[in-house]
């Protein structure tokens, strides 16, 4: 039994494990397949577990390594819930603090290579419009998913932590607090009519999201396979949950290009420079700024 283990049975309160796996946010997820890592291999919530997993995110499972981001975000998951631990375990000594601490600082983010999402991936309002149709008639809760998502632009991860509490009204529509990244909170608005059908079709007691006779939560990855399916025979293409902000923010930034700030505050990124590198796809050669340069009409102008 390692340290921060043995700390919380002596006080013969919640287990470690339970303490982290009870937190809900964005890396509530990701905090289930690290505890699942943990037992599996017999380790404990200690720096060998620790470093134990990092090493296994890098690797190749059946031929497939996980994407830079996704290493990432696990590690982010893990340093999250840990130094959780560190502040509200009472009683760890120094030395445990101190292995546990250098452990943590040891885990280097992968390199993200930045990439603009390609505009031809993402979807048209018909297309949409589409995948939505089709879900309505073969899984009505993943339509009503699809089509939150489609309106405000949120992530899949954000989205299926919405708690009741998290949605108030605000004049005709309602108000929606999510819990994003980096434990930062943002707003966003949708009409009320579509928080009225969710509601009625999913009657979450505590989430907004919730399976109707369980009460529990959706998984991304049950999400997405499902959308993948439904795009595949609604528009010819598998899609996943993800697009559906993809194609918000490419869309609202095509119509709206004035408004970048506005837009990626919407979309919870830390910085403008993020939805710049992201969505705003294309640019213009040389010879095209030369011909949209301004015709001045100057009357005897030389070189």
């Amino acid at each position: 039994m390692n340290a921060l283990t043995r700390t919380r049975a002596e006080l013969r309160t919640a287990d470690p494990e339970e303490m982290i796996l009870a937190l809900s946010d964005c890396y509530t997820l990701a905090t289930k397949v690290f505890v699942r890592f943990l037992h599996e291999r017999g380790l404990g919530l200690d720096e060998k577990g620790i470093a134990a997993f990092s090493a296994w995110l890098r690797e190749e499972h059946d031929g497939r390594r996980y994407a830079a981001r996704s290493v990432n975000f696990y590690l982010g998951a893990v340093k999250n819930r840990v130094r959780y631990l560190l502040d509200h375990a009472p009683n760890i000594d120094d030395r445990t603090r101190a292995a546990v601490e250098h452990v943590l600082s040891e885990l280097k983010a992968e390199k993200v290579e930045r990439e603009g999402v390609n505009a031809e991936r993402c979807l048209t309002y018909d297309q949409v419009k589409k995948v939505i149709a089709a879900a309505q008639r073969s899984n009505p809760r993943i339509a009503l998913i699809a089509e939150f998502l489609a309106v405000t632009g949120c992530r899949i991860s954000e989205t299926l932590q919405i708690l009741n509490t998290d949605v108030r009204p605000s004049g005709e529509q309602y108000r929606i607090t999510l819990h994003g990244k980096g434990g930062k909170d943002r707003k966003v608005y949708i009409a009320a009519d579509l928080v009225a059908r969710i509601r009625r079709v999913f009657v979450g007691r505590k989430w907004l999201f919730a399976h109707s006779s369980t009460q529990r939560l959706y998984t991304r990855t049950y999400i997405s396979t499902t959308l993948s399916r439904i795009g595949e025979k609604a528009i010819g293409r598998p899609i996943s949950a993800h697009i559906f902000r993809h194609s918000w923010a490419t869309d609202m930034l095509r119509r709206n290009p004035a408004d970048l700030v506005a837009i990626s505050r919407a979309l919870g990124h830390a910085q403008v420079s993020t939805t710049e590198n992201t969505y705003l796809h294309g640019g213009y050669s040389g010879m095209d700024w030369a011909a949209k340069a301004p015709r001045l009409g100057l009357v005897g102008a030389t070189a």
